[in-house]
């Protein structure tokens, strides 16, 4: 880990001294500076791959600028109740791939998507710092740095830091409780006609956390009366979850004829991931004598699994008038392998090849329509999906048939072992349409409905080993997001009702709603532009799931059912010139009201974990252009 660091750091301060020493004229006859958010633009490797002809502008708006904590994103997330922590949708999502996957996505959001890498090209050289602290001990530090070498090449580098400190079996002040790095580093090339184009990154991900193996039962009442709780035990003292994962991306392309009549693409990706559960003083812990399962080792244990991929997938895309075409051929192979306590080890070889494609229409109004298609050329996965996007209506169908992950077929460690060679491919059949309505500037309206039906599906039961239903799942959701000014004061709203019906192997809340009441107005002399307001977050009561750190899987929980809360959050953002800032007080009503209220003392978002008790938070982001 530290040999990594240390190169990290190096590789990082050598593009920082190289860049700088590139000649860029960064002061107008005035001495101005000429540059800013406005002459930094980005694209995304999609933006190549699918022939999207604007690159993106930077984002400076003040939306979400106090929202950090990775829970609150497009699908709602659970956690360990602290940032760092490994993390669990609360709704079912299908898989965007077919073929085996790992199955270990607890860390997924800490570490940078090689897919999704920003790519800029700057006038002038780049940088984004970004700096969050609270009161409990959370913390984030995020710094980006890009510039260009000449027009057709930039250079860039992203470092984040994301940290807590326990809040339940703390043994010493600021005891940590979870701790990562993550980077990368970019580049992106084209030539002068921009027939070839190039984009690379290398992405690593270091996260750690020290597992506490949720409250003793003992003190699921005396809980209730706290506001603090340091006083508590865990029910592990010493387990720690790590993982470490490396990643070479590569994708680039050749326009064969002008005017990406024909062009041909590759990408290529090199993964390798170790994930590791370690305990080396396991006696006396309750947690391990509640398995009820004997180890093969009951002194000290360490599980772990390693995974090297390399994946590529090449083929010719283009576009003629307003039909733009894919068709490609993928090849995965892939290594699992699995070591516990005493060298007993599992080692597992793949191969596997697909083909697919896609046809896309674009109408005059910028509307899309588009069919894609992929099949697992020896096995049976495939997906298939279409899709309608306009500028009031959107809506699609998509199926996808998938294997099992490599950790529900097989498994092999110091508690627990499985091998599932019967488990059957599971199917979905996912149906959706979204409009959007708007009134001018006063009123936007996104009603949106979702049906999901899932044939054979794979979970983690409540003896913490993979099971799979047969039956038919069925989930009908039905969303509302809409947005209403009225002068300074603003409400915006985002509300998502679940009807489940299936056998008892999927849990989801009823209702989940967030709520956003807000003034938003200019001061010292409209050189600032502030927005002062309260979040408030509500989900019904439902049997969220637990967590079982020593196969870092969430699994089905039918016995502790996470009850209803009401979390309101006050806030103040604030943007002065290229610095976005925000001050904010997390679970302001936190203790109000009796045991029964929605606002107790004491929240859960995973059973036997609370959430974070009232904490003052800042925040800082900072863009810069020299």
């Amino acid at each position: 880990m530290k040999v990594t660091l240390r190169l990290l750091f190096i590789l990082s301060l050598s593009l920082f001294l190289f860049v700088r020493n590139v000649s860029a004229q960064i002061l107008d006859d005035s001495t101005k500076n000429i540059y800013g958010p406005t002459t930094t633009r980005y694209i995304l490797e999609e933006d190549l791959y699918n022939i999207k002809g604007k690159p993106h502008s930077l984002d400076t708006s003040l939306t979400n600028a106090h929202l950090y904590d990775y829970l609150y994103g497009s699908n709602p997330h659970q956690n360990l109740g602290l940032i760092g922590t490994p993390l669990n949708p609360i709704y079912y999502t299908p898989p965007q791939t077919i073929g085996r996957n790992l199955g270990i996505n607890i860390f997924d959001a800490y570490a940078y998507d090689p897919s999704g890498i920003n790519y800029y090209n700057t006038k002038s050289p780049f940088s984004k710092l970004r700096y969050v602290q609270g009161s409990r001990g959370q913390q984030i530090l995020e710094a980006d740095f890009a510039r260009n070498v000449n027009p057709r090449w930039n250079l860039g580098v992203d470092f984040r830091r994301v940290a807590s400190v326990k809040q339940v079996g703390s043994t010493v002040a600021r005891d940590p409780q979870a701790s990562g790095y993550a980077a990368a580093v970019y580049t992106r090339y084209s030539t002068k006609n921009q027939r070839y184009q190039l984009l690379f990154n290398y992405t690593h991900l270091h996260q750690t956390n020290n597992e506490f193996g949720g409250i003793l039962n003992s003190d699921s009442v005396r809980i209730q009366d706290l506001t603090n709780y340091r006083v508590l035990d865990g029910q592990l003292n010493s387990g720690v979850t790590r993982e470490r994962r490396n990643n070479f991306h590569l994708y680039h392309q050749y326009g064969i004829l002008k005017d990406s009549v024909l062009q041909i693409f590759h990408i290529a990706d090199y993964q390798y991931r170790d994930n590791r559960y370690q305990d080396l003083a396991m006696a006396g812990d309750s947690f391990y004598f509640n398995l009820k399962v004997i180890p093969r080792n009951s002194s000290s244990m360490t599980d772990r699994t390693d995974f090297n991929l390399f994946e590529n997938k090449i083929g010719l895309k283009g576009q003629i008038k307003r039909f733009n075409y894919k068709a490609y051929f993928r090849a995965k192979q892939f290594t699992y392998e699995q070591i516990t306590t005493d060298t007993i080890k599992s080692k597992y070889d793949y191969k596997e090849d697909f083909l697919g494609g896609e046809l896309a229409y674009v109408f005059k109004d910028t509307s899309v329509l588009s069919f894609s298609g992929q099949k697992y050329v020896r096995g049976r996965d495939y997906y298939l999906k279409a899709y309608y996007t306009s500028k009031f209506l959107s809506g699609g169908f998509y199926r996808i048939n998938y294997s099992p992950t490599l950790v529900q077929s097989n498994y092999i460690g110091n508690f627990f072992s499985w091998n599932n060679p019967n488990f059957d491919n599971t199917t979905t059949d996912n149906l959706w349409l979204d409009l959007n309505l708007r009134v001018g500037k006063l009123l936007r309206i996104n009603p949106g409905v979702r049906y999901t039906g899932i044939k054979n599906y794979i979970y983690f039961n409540e003896s913490f080993v993979p099971a799979q239903e047969n039956s038919n799942i069925k989930l009908y959701m039905a969303s509302m997001n809409f947005f209403l000014r009225l002068g300074t004061f603003n409400i915006t709203e985002r509300f998502i009702y679940t009807k489940y019906d299936g056998a008892p192997v999927l849990n989801v809340p009823e209702v989940y709603s967030h709520t956003r009441a807000y003034f938003q107005t200019r001061a010292f002399h409209k050189a600032a532009v502030l927005q002062f307001g309260l979040d408030a977050f509500w989900r019904s009561t439902y049997y969220a799931n637990g967590y079982m750190p020593i196969i870092e899987q969430y699994y089905l929980n039918n016995s502790v059912p996470v009850k209803n809360y009401m979390l309101v959050d006050l806030f103040l953002d604030v943007r002065v010139k290229r610095a976005n800032v925000f001050v904010k007080i997390s679970n302001l009503l936190q203790g109000v009201g009796s045991s029964t209220s929605p606002f107790r003392k004491t929240y859960y978002t995973t059973p036997g974990y609370p959430g974070l008790p009232r904490s003052f938070d800042f925040g800082i982001m900072w863009m810069f252009f020299d």
